[in-house]
């Protein structure tokens, strides 16, 4: 296990609360309220998550605090020394790990539907429990290989850097957006509709973010409610919404400077390619963090902001050209180059999620 030098910025945004939470395996530094830390045990370092929550922070938190604990447990049973099984069998124990969260969360949700403890907004829909969702994003690094699972639409990049000078960004996630064509589909196939599609497809940006425009038109959404299409609970929309992960491998290479991980509020201002670029400047992981989170803050946007972001420096000599790639996705669809859909714009109403 190798502790890397990592950094986290988190802010609540112009939202009332936050919402977000997050995970780093180990760490030393001063926690804010939504940052777990785990057990103190040696293989909870290199694991970092980040999870998005929507309808309240309970989803959210409930997955920072026990999502590498279902994970580590498969893990244990990995036979490491089978470099040909390896790989696959960390991606199964990721999978199987967050779906094994989805299914106690639901649990969770179903006890509390029973003894209608639903608070707040929720009591008055206490026929379908809690219904509070999140994003999972996790990222477990062993020797020079990151392991990155992912479920909605938070993201991960790497920021890479390269002997002349270039500065490039790799995408680790696909964003679980309902107008993917692959994800309308399932969608449709469960008995769901895709609501806010504008001649089969997304309103155009300008039109979402402009009156009178933006009173007539909406993001996407599954139902007309959530507008990602994979997350953890959101238990009335379950048998739609699902929690299964796309999971994605890492080599590392020497271009590679930081992983950057953040839920879409920062992802809704900001290009891949920007944050790595802001990423670069930055010496070290703490001040890379702060600044990509002062940015979003900066530019409008309109949700909770967090970000990790890791020092990847000196895990790997192994080189790299400008035009390699070594990202392997792990998914439903496996494009070469990943489609990226930006998160929902800042006209957002009750019951919509997200």
């Amino acid at each position: 296990m190798i502790n890397l030098p990592c950094g986290v910025a988190t802010d609540k945004g112009p939202k009332r609360s936050q919402e977000d939470a997050y995970f780093i395996g180990g760490y030393t530094g001063r926690l804010t309220l939504n940052g777990f830390s785990g057990s103190g045990q040696p293989q909870e370092l290199g694991c970092y998550g980040v999870f998005d929550g929507h309808g309240g922070e309970r989803a959210s938190r409930f997955c920072a605090e026990y999502v590498f604990d279902k994970i580590l447990v498969r893990m244990e049973e990995i036979d490491t020394t089978n470099k040909f099984t390896l790989q696959r069998s960390m991606e199964e124990s990721i999978k199987e790990g967050i779906l094994e969260l989805d299914k106690k969360f639901i649990e969770v949700s179903d006890h509390c539907k029973r003894l209608s403890l639903g608070r707040g907004g929720i009591k008055r829909h206490t026929a379908t429990g809690i219904e509070d969702g999140t994003t999972c994003l996790v990222a477990i690094i062993r020797d020079n290989i990151i392991y990155v699972g992912n479920v909605g639409d938070s993201r991960a990049i790497i920021c890479k850097v390269f002997a002349n000078g270039k500065v490039a960004a790799s995408p680790l996630t696909m964003d679980h957006k309902p107008e993917a064509p692959e994800e309308r589909r399932r969608i449709e196939e469960r008995g769901g509709e895709v609501t806010g599609l504008v001649s089969g497809g997304r309103a155009p940006d300008f039109a979402l973010n402009m009156w009178p425009f933006n009173r007539l038109l909406d993001v996407p959404r599954v139902n007309g409610i959530l507008s990602m299409s994979r997350a953890i609970g959101d238990a009335s929309l379950k048998h739609i919404v699902t929690a299964d992960a796309d999971v994605t491998t890492h080599i590392t290479t020497s271009a590679d400077k930081y992983l950057i991980m953040a839920c879409d509020g920062l992802w809704d201002v900001v290009s891949n390619n920007k944050a790595a670029k802001i990423a670069a400047k930055c010496s070290d992981a703490q001040t890379a963090a702060s600044q990509l989170c002062q940015y979003a803050i900066n530019h409008g946007t309109q949700d909770n902001v967090t970000v990790i972001v890791v020092d990847l420096r000196g895990i790997s000599s192994t080189p790299e050209s400008p035009d390699a790639s070594v990202a392997s996705f792990n998914s439903h669809t496996e494009p070469s180059r990943p489609v990226l859909f930006k998160g929902p714009p800042r006209t957002q109403s009750l019951p919509k999620m997200k």
